[in-house]
């Protein structure tokens, strides 16, 4: 049995060794010569079918414009073959606007598989989207319905709020929506704001459409003005803006201060609102022991308007005159805020708004009306209270008298002045002084090119005899010298009296001299500063340092502010120290204005004073008769000069003087002609002595005698004038 074994087990070996061998040695006889066979092919696969299952299709979905829509598909596939291994799948869509999450990947046959898809909103309506889920050659089409709702949001409009500030604004916001969707579906909704100092309540929430929601509005006014608050409602589609506007007023600015300045300041006014009414208080502004400063009438002023509040304003006036005056003109000078300063004076900011108001004669502007805020910029509690009229006439007026000037210029042996300009000197006057309308003449030069030595005291004197031979009562002779260096005065003036020298304005005689020396003649003394404290000082200047005191003032015609109002100190000094930079206090200005209204002014024109000449002697009509002298400290006195001049007798003073002079006809005891004297001091003079002179009338008459008596009528001088003949 083991050889039968053997034997069929090899038999077949031994075949195919001999075919092997038959084909390779390619010959031999008694051989098979058919090819060998190949294995046939294996089998193919199976060919594996695939089933989609959609156990849960996507839901009908809404959402709003501008939203996007959700959804899920819960599906799986099967094979044919239970050997199948994982598959790829993919889910597409054809709709435009669909965006799907987890559209592709790969599992095994059975396993669920969750597809999220999303759809933009874009415009409202019913969209069919169309899905395709595939796995192999299988594919399975979805349809999902949208609907894209429109939002729409109503409200009632909120009206306008108007409270003072620092207070609170309260308003309720009540709205609603509508939607092209279901009805019933609560949407989320937020209301928003940017504004600053806004409280809402229920800022988020859910509501359905058709449904009010009330919010509470809370704003706090942390500042003046109109507020425009803005609100945005967001829900579903729609996002709406509402506004609220928010007035944050002031109370009504009161109380107003005005201010009228020329050069110094002269009076203020006080507008208050009492029940809704303005009424004025003018203040009287004084200058010594009661004595009042007045407005000159014709004469330029400024204005100052002020409001004064915890924080800074910038609240603006507007200043004009009921009365069309071709003659007037109102401008704006300056707005500026003052701060609060350390020394408490001024607790609060100031702000201050000026006017220049250039008029001929005030009077003519009528009222004034002074309208607050007038463009409406800062809201007010009652915004008709705005306007304040106020009547000129309220203010201390006084009508100043024309100032008529005659500059002379001095020819000395160094040279004369360049008078080329004299509108330096003359603005350098109508700032300092309390001049209006003026009246400026350059004269004949006065020759002293045959004095060795130049000397500003004989210049003074020979001014004043020219004034004597051919001015008028109420004419001022001014000289101006070349100023030498080694002369140490830059001006000498008769305090009071109508002449005067300045040195040429240079590096040592500054502009404000010409002003310095008027004022002597407007019988001003010197202000105790620069040097000036030892020279002859007022004793009744106000301020012991020769200072223009707190209040400020303005230089009108530079349009400059000189000081600063409120401050506890003053490093302006007056005009009347020998300070190069200087300007007038109240205390000048008011004296220097009494003095020249009293001596000049209409009212003393107007006003003839009575006349001491003889009626039956001759006067000889159109001259005048100059004597001038000197009287010393011990009350000597002298006559200098007597000359006959081709001038008319100058006229007589009112004002109240210290002696009288009077002519006597000697052989008849007739007194012909009486009238005041007052010697004249010369500030920066010789303190001994004090001159003294007259144009007085000519009488075709000889044994004349000229006398000085005092107010007990004690001859304190006489002496007799002779060859006063005129041959005409």
């Amino acid at each position: 049995m083991l050889l039968n074994t053997i034997a069929r087990w090899f038999l077949p070996l031994a075949t195919l060794i001999a075919g092997f061998a038959l084909v390779s040695c390619g010959g031999g006889g008694g051989g098979s010569n058919e090819p060998a066979r190949s294995p046939p092919p294996p089998a193919p696969p199976p060919t594996i079918t695939y089933t989609i299952v959609v156990s849960s299709g996507p839901a009908e979905s809404s959402a709003s414009v501008g939203g996007l829509a959700e959804a899920t598909i819960t599906w799986s596939f099967s094979a044919s073959s239970s050997d199948a291994g994982s598959a790829s799948y993919a889910v597409s869509s054809s709709t435009s606007g669909v965006q799907i999450s987890g559209g592709s990947g790969s599992v095994v046959p059975g396993t669920s598989i969750t597809t999220n898809i999303t759809f933009s909103c874009t415009a409202g309506g019913t969209t069919e989207a169309q899905l395709t889920l595939a796995v192999g050659a299988a594919s399975e089409s979805v349809t999902w319905s949208i609907t894209c709702t429109e939002e729409t949001v109503s409200f009632m409009p909120l009206a306008d709020e108007r409270v003072a500030n620092n207070d609170v604004a309260l308003t309720t916001l009540v709205w609603r929506f509508q939607t092209t969707g279901d009805e019933l579906i609560e949407l989320m909704y937020e209301v928003t704001s940017i504004a600053d100092g806004l409280q809402l309540t229920n800022g988020t929430g859910s509501v359905a459409a058709g449904t009010d929601v009330e919010h509470d509005l809370r704003y706090l006014c942390n500042s003046v003005g109109v507020h425009e608050i803005a609100l945005s409602i967001t829900i579903g589609s729609a996002t709406q803006r509402v506004e609220w506007l928010v007035t944050c007023t002031v109370e009504d600015f009161t109380p107003i201060l005005a201010k009228f300045h020329q050069g110094p300041l002269l009076a203020q006014v006080e507008f208050a609102l009492i029940e809704d009414s303005w009424e004025a208080t003018v203040g009287q502004v004084s200058y010594f022991e009661e004595r009042l400063l007045r407005v000159g009438s014709n004469r330029r002023l400024f204005v100052t308007l002020e409001y004064e509040s915890e924080q800074v304003s910038e609240l603006a006036f507007d200043l004009s005159s009921m009365n069309q005056v071709d003659s007037a003109a109102i401008e704006l000078v300056s707005t500026s805020n003052l701060a609060p300063n350390i020394s408490g004076t001024r607790p609060n900011y100031i702000r201050r708004v000026v006017f220049d108001v250039n008029a001929t004669s005030l009077t003519d502007l009528g009222l004034l009306q002074i309208h607050i805020d007038p463009e409406d910029e800062i809201p007010q509690r009652d915004e008709g209270l705005n306007v304040i009229e106020f009547d000129v006439a309220m203010l201390p007026l006084v009508e100043l008298p024309e100032l008529n000037i005659t500059l002379i210029p001095i020819e000395a042996s160094h040279g004369g002045p360049d008078l080329s300009n004299v509108e330096v000197y003359i603005e350098t006057i109508y700032e300092l002084l309390p001049i209006g309308p003026h009246n400026v003449t350059v004269g004949d030069p006065l020759d002293m090119t045959n004095d060795a030595n130049f000397d500003p005291l004989e210049s003074l004197q020979r001014i004043w005899e020219l004034w004597l031979a051919e001015g008028e009562w109420n004419e001022f002779y001014h000289g101006i010298f070349k100023h030498l260096d080694e002369v140490e005065v830059c001006g000498l003036a008769h305090v009071p009296g109508n002449a005067g020298v300045t040195g040429e304005i240079d590096e040592v005689c500054s502009e404000n001299t010409i002003a310095h020396e008027l004022g002597h003649n407007f019988s001003l003394r010197h202000a105790p500063a620069c040097g000036a404290e030892s020279a002859n000082p007022d004793p009744s200047f106000p301020h012991d340092d020769g200072s223009i005191g707190v209040e400020g003032g303005w230089r009108m015609l530079k349009r400059q502010p000189v000081g600063q109002a409120g401050l506890a100190i003053s490093r302006v000094y007056d005009v009347m120290a020998y300070c190069l930079e200087t300007f007038t206090s109240q205390y000048s200005y008011g004296k220097a204005q009494d003095y020249f209204v009293g001596s000049f002014g209409p009212l003393v024109s107007a006003s003839k004073p009575p006349s001491y000449t003889a009626r039956d002697f001759e006067v000889l009509e159109g001259y005048g008769l100059v004597v001038t002298g000197y009287v010393s400290e011990d009350g000597l006195w002298s006559l200098q000069k007597t000359a006959i001049v081709a001038k008319p007798p100058l006229t007589l003073s009112v004002r109240k003087t210290e002696f009288r002079l009077k002519l006597v006809h000697l052989p008849s005891g007739v007194e012909l002609h009486r009238e005041g004297l007052q010697p004249l001091t010369t500030a920066h003079g010789d303190p001994t002595k004090r001159t003294w002179g007259s144009r007085i009338p000519v009488f075709a008459e000889n044994d004349l005698i000229l006398q000085i008596v005092d107010h007990d009528s004690n001859v304190v001088f006489e002496q007799e004038i002779e060859n006063l003949t005129l041959d005409l």
